[in-house]
């Protein structure tokens, strides 16, 4: 129960002036039924074309509900509207606009001096099972923008507006304002931490009863409770509190104190809210967002609504009112209910991606040498033999054939040296670099296969560019490449010259003359034949 007109306003202007936060959608139950606007009824209404009862929801303030304008012809002794929600929901606050015209303020601000909000799932308003959920009485007419807020925080599908305040100079209440906005739910944060209902501690509470068990304060249970002392007795702590822990730092906005509704409406007449980040609820940088005075004790069905704009770690109840037979105050109630703003729950940082520095829920790219599959949120150095080039990285890939690397978080490999070369990825040694073979060479680092010397030369292994491939010897020859040594020019022929790329390069021996040796590099090695012999033929390799 709330007994003044400005409780309410703050937490539902913060709401509304902030409902694109990543944390909350705020959307009016009013305009939000199947077909739009939902329907509203009148008990009676000026038959007038600005009196109608959809102007009650049709989001235009210009325009107004009223039973009667100007204190005229007020018949109806109790009248009410009713807006239907269509299904049961839970309306957690509202706000009332009064009628923004240009008439006289002191009559506009008085139409909302004193009503009452209804919420239950029977007509008319004070059906049974129905319940009312608020109480206003504006000591004060309200100034512009003549907007009342209130906290409700009861189900039901009808919602029901009931005018308590005359306006003068009629005798008779009178339904008469602008616009009136319904809010659903906000998450009770005090029951979603980790584990479900968030732990509970109290500075002492009578273990002389498992009722009074400081977990139930938050246990969604009415019908337990907790308390420092039971009946008037055992209350030996003077500075009673109850702390719960969100877990984590938490924007709250607003609470509901449910009292033991059976026997004890007035053990929380008085009491403080406090929300910080320190263990006890007077340490330094908590702050008391909340003080309570209900003169008489509540009504039926015993709830408390409160305001509280804060952001902390720890909520903490401190009693203020002594209960007869006390002499001291007493944590003593049913339920806690604390409505903030949950963190969301933070998605995974995608393959590549890990959380920033600053632990905030953003994502940041894996720097290149490192990748993240994107299951945990750490970037891991690629391991030797792999490599990530780039920032980003969902995977490392192999080092190709040609390169190598030995160490971890690398992101690039290194070749092998020019005149080796590998066949085979992700190399973690020089070691498995092999020498080119006799024959072949590599002038450049990072090659998978050596190149073979062409024809006319050859080479010894290990080579790194191809003007080390040498020269076939004069007197030798290599028809083919990739050759390790030259063939001799055969017996009875010559070459004069290097690099002989096939046989009939080398030359015949005259006739009349011949040559017994492979090889030779000159006309010289071509004999006469000896005195008594001849030749007609070239080339003669052999005496006969």
């Amino acid at each position: 129960m709330i007994s003044h007109a400005s409780c309410g306003f703050f937490i539902l202007a913060y709401l509304i002036g902030n409902a694109s936060s990543s944390y909350l959608s705020i959307s009016n139950l009013a305009r939000s039924c199947a077909e739009g606007p939902c329907s509203v009824v009148q008990s009676t209404y000026f038959t007038d074309s600005n009196c109608s009862a959809s102007n009650a929801v049709d989001n235009d303030l210009a325009d107004s509900v009223c039973t009667c304008p100007g204190g005229r012809w007020c018949p109806d002794l109790d009248p009410w509207i009713q807006i239907d929600l269509k299904v049961s929901q839970l309306v957690f606050a509202g706000r009332i606009w009064d009628q923004q015209s240009s008439a006289a303020e002191v009559r506009q601000a008085s139409t909302l001096d004193g009503f009452k909000i209804w919420v239950g799932d029977s007509l008319p308003y004070n059906a049974g099972g129905n319940i009312q959920c608020y109480t206003a009485a504006t000591q004060q007419h309200l100034t512009y923008p003549y907007m009342h807020s209130f906290l409700c925080g009861s189900s039901g599908r009808y919602v029901f507006f009931q005018p308590t305040a005359a306006i003068s100079p009629s005798t008779n209440p009178s339904a008469n304002f602008s616009e009136i906005q319904l809010y659903p739910s906000m998450p009770n944060v005090a029951r979603a931490c980790s584990g479900g209902p968030c732990p509970v501690t109290q500075s002492t509470y009578y273990t002389g009863s498992f009722l009074c068990d400081p977990s139930h304060a938050n246990d969604g249970d009415p019908s337990s409770f907790v308390c420092t002392c039971i009946g008037g007795g055992f209350c030996p702590d003077a500075d009673p509190w109850l702390r719960i822990d969100l877990q984590q730092r938490t924007p709250i906005f607003a609470g509901i104190i449910t009292d033991r509704a059976w026997n004890a409406p007035s053990r929380i007449d008085n009491f403080r809210i406090w929300v910080g980040d320190g263990t006890t609820y007077n340490s330094s940088g908590n702050v008391r967002c909340y003080v309570a005075t209900t003169t008489p004790h509540l009504p039926a069905p015993y709830k408390h609504p409160f305001e509280c704009r804060a952001t902390g770690r720890y909520v903490f109840f401190q009693p203020m009112a002594i209960m007869a037979g006390d002499a001291i105050p007493n944590v003593n109630f049913a339920e806690m209910e604390i409505f903030g703003a949950v963190p969301p729950v933070p998605l995974p940082c995608p393959a590549g991606y890990t959380k920033n520095a600053s632990g905030g829920p953003s994502c940041e790219l894996c720097p290149a040498g490192t990748f993240s599959t994107g299951i945990g949120e750490l970037c891991t150095g690629c391991s030797a033999g792999k490599y990530a080039n780039g920032e980003g990285s969902g995977f490392c890939e192999n080092c190709s054939s040609g390169t190598f690397s030995s160490s971890s978080g690398t992101s690039s490999c290194i070749g092998c040296d020019a005149g080796t070369y590998s066949t085979f990825a992700g190399g973690i040694s020089q070691v498995g670099c092999v020498a080119c073979l006799a024959g072949t060479y590599s002038n450049s680092t990072g090659t998978s296969a050596c190149i073979q010397c062409s024809a006319g030369t050859f080479s010894r292994p290990g080579v790194a560019s191809n003007s080390a491939c040498s020269m076939c010897a004069s007197g030798t020859y290599f028809s083919s490449s990739g050759a390790s040594s030259c063939l001799l020019c055969t017996a009875g022929t010559y070459f004069t010259s290097e690099g002989a790329v096939n046989s009939s390069q080398c030359t015949l021996c005259d006739s009349g003359t011949f040559a017994t040796a492979s090889g030779s590099t000159s006309v010289s090695g071509c004999r006469l034949c000896l005195a008594g012999t001849y030749t007609t033929f070239a080339g003669i390799g052999l005496i006969s």
